[in-house]
Parts: C-alpha cells; sequence; structure tokens
C-alpha cells in the first residue's frame, strides 16, 4: 500500500507522535470545508493550528513535516516535494520570528511568509530573463518552479488572503515578455494555473488588490487577471466582475462575461444584452452565448419547475359548459340537505315549481 505522505530522503520520519498530528492537519487542509477550516484555524486545539505550531518545533524532522504538509498530498496519494526547497525557503523565514501566542497571530505569521515567498518566487522569475543557461541554471530553474508550486498550493489550501497579492504579481510577471523567453511555455501554464486555483479559494471580497487591477491596470495585467477567472466558482465575484465589465478592452472583456455565464447570476442579463450589439465580432458571441447559459440554467431551477402547473387549467370549457351537465354537481346530496330542513323545503318548492 502506497503511504500517504512522504519525506524526501535526506530529511527523516517525524516521530510517530507528531507524525499523526500532521497527518490529520494535511487530512483538514485536503477535504474541509471554509467554515471547518476556519474553526481549525482558530481553535487552541484545532488539527491545523496544531500544525501551525509544530512549524516552530525543537525537531527539524517535525518541522519539516509540518511544513511540507501544508503545500502536499491529500490522504490518498503519495507526495513527495521537488527537491525540498519549499520546506527549506518557509522554514528560514519563520526562524527569525518567536511563536505567537494566539491562533490568530501564528496564522498571520504563516502567511506573511508565504507572501514574501511569493514575491520572492516572482523577483527570481524575473531575474531568469538575464540568466545563461548552464547546469546551475538549469538546477536553480527546477528548484524555483517547484518552490513556486508549493507555495501557492500552501496559499490556496490555507485560503491566505493576504499572500494573494503574490499571486497577482506572479500573474502579471508571467505575462512579460521577457519572463516568457526564459521559460517552458508548459511551466508557464502550469504555475498560472496554480495561482488561478489559490485565488479562487480565496473569499472574492479579500480580493482588493486583484479586481482593482483587473479593473484599473494596464492592459496587460488586467489580461493576465482575466485569464485566471477560469478558476471561479463563487457567484459573489458577479458584483464585482459587473464592475470590471464597464468600458473594458474586448480581449478582456471576453473573459468575465465567459465567468458570468458560468455563474448563471440573471443580475449579469442586463450587462450582456447591452454587449450582445459590441462592434467585437467575438465579444458579441460571447455575450450570446453566456446569456443563454444564464436562461438554460433559469429554466432548469427547481423553484421554477414547482410555481409552473403540469398541465394549464381548461378554464374555457368549464365556463362554457351546459348547466344542466352541472346541475348533478353543483346541488349538495340529499342525505346533507335534510340536516339543514330550511334548506330541504327550499330545494323541494323549487323542483315542484
Amino acid at each position: 500500500m502506497t503511504p500517504s505522505f512522504q519525506i524526501q530522503e535526506g530529511y527523516g520520519q517525524p516521530p510517530p507522535m507528531f507524525a499523526q498530528e500532521i497527518a490529520q492537519g494535511r487530512s483538514v487542509l485536503a477535504n474541509a470545508s471554509p467554515a471547518r477550516l476556519r474553526a481549525e484555524l482558530y481553535h487552541a486545539k484545532g488539527s491545523l493550528n496544531r500544525l501551525l505550531v509544530l512549524l516552530w518545533h525543537k525537531d527539524e524532522r517535525v518541522r519539516t513535516a509540518a511544513a511540507l504538509a501544508l503545500s502536499g498530498g491529500d490522504g490518498h496519494r503519495a507526495y513527495i516535494p521537488r527537491n525540498g526547497h519549499f520546506a527549506g525557503a518557509l522554514l528560514r523565514r519563520l526562524a527569525g520570528q518567536d511563536i505567537a501566542s494566539t491562533p490568530q497571530e501564528r496564522l498571520e505569521q504563516v502567511s506573511q511568509a508565504l507572501h514574501t515567498l511569493l514575491e520572492q518566487s516572482a523577483n527570481d522569475l524575473r531575474g531568469m530573463a538575464n540568466m545563461h543557461y548552464s547546469f546551475l541554471s538549469s538546477a536553480l530553474y527546477l528548484a524555483l518552479l517547484g518552490t513556486c508550486r508549493d507555495a501557492m498550493a500552501s496559499v490556496r489550501r490555507l485560503r491566505v488572503a493576504v499572500a494573494h497579492r503574490g499571486l497577482c504579481r506572479l500573474l502579471y510577471e508571467l505575462k512579460q515578455p521577457s519572463v516568457m523567453r526564459r521559460l517552458n511555455a508548459q511551466d508557464a501554464a502550469a504555475l498560472a494555473h496554480e495561482a488561478a486555483l489559490a485565488l479562487a479559494a480565496i473569499p472574492p471580497q479579500e480580493l482588493l488588490c486583484f479586481w482593482h487591477g483587473l479593473m484599473q491596470g494596464d492592459r496587460r495585467r488586467r489580461l493576465a487577471y482575466a485569464e485566471a477567472l477560469w478558476a471561479f466558482s463563487d457567484r459573489r465575484v458577479v458584483p464585482y466582475l459587473l464592475q470590471a465589465l464597464e468600458g473594458q478592452h474586448p480581449d478582456v472583456a471576453i473573459h468575465l462575461v465567459r465567468c458570468l455565464g458560468r455563474m448563471g447570476d440573471p443580475q449579469a442579463l442586463s450587462a450582456l444584452e447591452k454587449l450582445a450589439y459590441a462592434r467585437h465580432r467575438a465579444l458579441r458571441q460571447e455575450a450570446a452565448t453566456a446569456m443563454n447559459q444564464i436562461l438554460r440554467g433559469l429554466e432548469r431551477r427547481p423553484s421554477r419547475l414547482l410555481l409552473r402547473p403540469a398541465a394549464p387549467p381548461d378554464f374555457e370549457r368549464q365556463l362554457l359548459r351546459p348547466l344542466k351537465e352541472r346541475r348533478e354537481t353543483l346541488l349538495e346530496p340529499e342525505e346533507l340537505l335534510r340536516s339543514y330542513p330550511q334548506e330541504a323545503r327550499l330545494a323541494e318548492e323549487k323542483e315542484s315549481g
């Protein structure tokens, strides 16, 4: 049976009692809902809070295993970090700080360290533009990509809002021609993919830098951010998308419209209807497709299906039916009339008259 967690050769396994705590924290990171994740982080005895505490443990094996658990494994597959650079880089940033006394402060320490790590990765990507390839630079290339990937995975799993500025910086750097000349296209796509997933995991109201850049940044920045919208699934992003859509360049607006169509929120219909008459042909087509997606979603909603009658009643036929045909159904039964003498007498007088 494949173990659920492995540490690269050279680090060694942590003691069993700590390995169990680390495994519990890793399982929560992989499977917990946002509400449970928050509870586990802020509760003094929560599994995730215990995992963060172990980042300052005196045993290096425990510290390393805890750092690697932030980014890897889902409890069902083996995880071997790429050269272990992420763990060392994160722990070096935490080593100069005393451990905080409250869970909130500890989370802030780890969040800031992850943000710094992402900023450093962005700087390293830019620095590679002036690098001539050699065996040493190839090793640095692999270390940089592995560290950057693991840092973004940790941000996604912990839903670290403060680190979204570093994610935005990475997306922008990946759009720079000088950086792209030095990066393998598949590696750049993989980094952008992981950055989009990390941004989508953070609550939309906390992505202030992202929305600001999408609305007011230069065209290359706006396009870099817009291309990450494919990963978003939280419908709370719709107001931000509608605000960013106003006066947007068609190349950027296309990604916004696709996201709006996927969200299926009817409040976007008026904005999409205006774009259906835009001069840009591709934008018109995307707007029409998005409108159809939203309308089809509305037709499938259970609330609409419950309110719609299974077969419309034939009111006209009922109203035009002759009175003689309806007489038998309109008159009350004879047994019931007998219990009301006055009504029974009136009925007999009518029949005799």
